[in-house]
């Protein structure tokens, strides 16, 4: 058997048709790869000796990889603390706290509470979309070939995923209440009382929960707009097709630049570019 469960679950293989999806309360330990169409869920840490595929991964606290992500499109990381990890590729990396990579990462999605770290000389960050509350720290930025990447940092992005979720709900309140009053026209038509008296209580209580849901999104999106200290710090080359955005304002790279320092200046309500000091780095 190469499960191993005592206060933690080790694996001495891979994740994969031999071991099955794991769920486990505590750290689960896994000596290979986690494969394609598996999924990892932890109570405690997540510890992977190899590399993630397309798979899902999802740990109450942290997740720490020794190689990296080969994510293909479908890979999702989720830590309520820190991932720490050597690359990550086409994939969904979301954490609570920080992000640390030791070399690159490519077309990801990332969205952090924390600081997104690549802490190499390969640091490199090209293309994808990121989202770190307290900003980035890289080696390089984009690409030669102009890559599009997107970075926004001084904002909590947690709380901008709470008021998606309660648009899209609200988006389906409207669907069914717009299919409502055709449907309460024929059972006036039909003189069903019955359908009709449901379709109004139906009707009511929609509206009520859409007024609250409302209300949520204006609170949400009051304390989305709290600015929080962040700074985006490239210690080598960002390129053209980099855009930089914070608060709804914008700083695209048409040029290439070196070792620079991108801020949200709160008192002009603009982002600049500022040579990189030695006490930057």
């Amino acid at each position: 058997n190469r499960l191993e469960v005592q206060e933690n679950l080790n694996l001495k293989g891979d994740v994969d048709f031999g071991s099955g999806n794991i769920k486990f309360g505590g750290d689960v330990n896994i000596k290979g790869n986690v494969k394609s169409g598996f999924f990892v869920m932890a109570g405690g840490n997540i510890n992977i000796g190899m590399n993630s595929e397309m798979s899902l991964l999802s740990a109450e606290k942290s997740i720490v990889i020794a190689q990296g992500v080969k994510g293909g499109g479908k890979a999702m990381l989720r830590a309520k603390e820190s991932i720490q990890l050597a690359f990550a590729e086409r994939a969904t990396l979301l954490a609570v706290d920080n992000i640390s990579v030791k070399n690159a990462i490519f077309g990801c999605k990332v969205k952090c509470n924390g600081r997104l770290r690549l802490v190499g000389d390969k640091g490199y960050l090209v293309g994808g979309r990121i989202q770190a509350r307290e900003g980035i720290e890289a080696q390089n930025i984009g690409s030669l070939s102009g890559s599009r990447t997107e970075v926004s940092f001084g904002q909590d992005y947690l709380i901008s995923d709470r008021i998606e979720t309660e648009e899209r709900e609200i988006d389906k309140i409207k669907v069914r209440l717009i299919k409502i009053d055709p449907e309460m026209k024929q059972a006036e038509k039909t003189a069903n009382k019955k359908i009709l008296t449901k379709l109004r209580m139906e009707k009511v209580k929609l509206m009520k929960i859409m007024e609250k849901r409302s209300m949520r999104v204006f609170t949400l999106k009051e304390r989305f707009e709290q600015h929080f200290p962040g700074e985006i710090v490239i210690r080598g080359d960002v390129f053209p097709g980099v855009v930089f955005e914070s608060h709804g304002r914008r700083l695209d790279i048409t040029q290439p630049d070196k070792a620079v320092k991108i801020i949200f200046n709160q008192e002009t309500g603009m982002l600049e570019k500022h040579p990189l000091k030695e006490s930057d780095n």
